[in-house]
């Protein structure tokens, strides 16, 4: 609960089981240096950095698994020289000088996948892929929380501090008045 203006603002918690949790769940503090802090913080983060490349690696990897399913074609050219030995014609002493020969055209070549191996390879990917999303989330949503609950650490630490400054100035105060009363 928090006062806005003149009226008391209460939100009610729930756990959501299961539930996405709101990217940027820390606005609800609604403090403008805490959203700064952990921008930055997210922004500089090399983990988060890398966690993303190995998310994108793996939706790579989906795509890769995915080409399997598809036969590969080619062009193919092959040139050579060739010279047929008297023995290929048999005893009719003839020969044919060596010539040169060019081939090209496609090559294509599949394998059908009949068991579904290329299916559960691709299945594995996509795993490995969501796998690596929750990842990302996970150390976002760590990050962030630490971050957070450190920027309340520190800012109830300072709240201590000023309210021990201003309990020392009023002590100096009464120690002043005790010294008055006293001369």
């Amino acid at each position: 609960s928090y006062v806005a203006g003149d009226e008391l603002v209460s939100h009610e918690q729930h756990v959501a089981l299961g539930k996405r949790i709101a990217s940027e769940w820390w606005v609800l503090f609604a403090s403008k240096p805490l959203d700064s802090l952990i921008n930055r913080a997210v922004a500089d983060n090399y983990a988060l950095g890398a966690a993303r490349e190995t998310l994108d690696q793996a939706r790579e990897a989906v795509r890769a698994e995915h080409g399997g399913l598809m036969p590969p074609a080619a062009l193919a050219a092959t040139s050579g020289r060739q010279k047929y030995g008297v023995a290929q014609f048999g005893p009719a002493n003839f020969s044919i000088s060596p010539f040169p020969y060019y081939e090209a055209g496609p090559a294509i070549s599949w394998t059908p996948d009949l068991f579904g191996g290329q299916r559960r390879r691709i299945e594995r990917q996509r795993a490995l892929a969501a796998y690596q999303a929750h990842e990302l989330d996970a150390a976002y949503v760590s990050l962030t929380g630490k971050v957070a609950a450190e920027a309340i650490e520190l800012a109830s630490a300072k709240a201590e501090m000023d309210t021990v400054q201003r309990i020392l100035a009023e002590d100096a105060k009464t120690l002043g008045l005790v010294r008055l009363a006293y001369a």
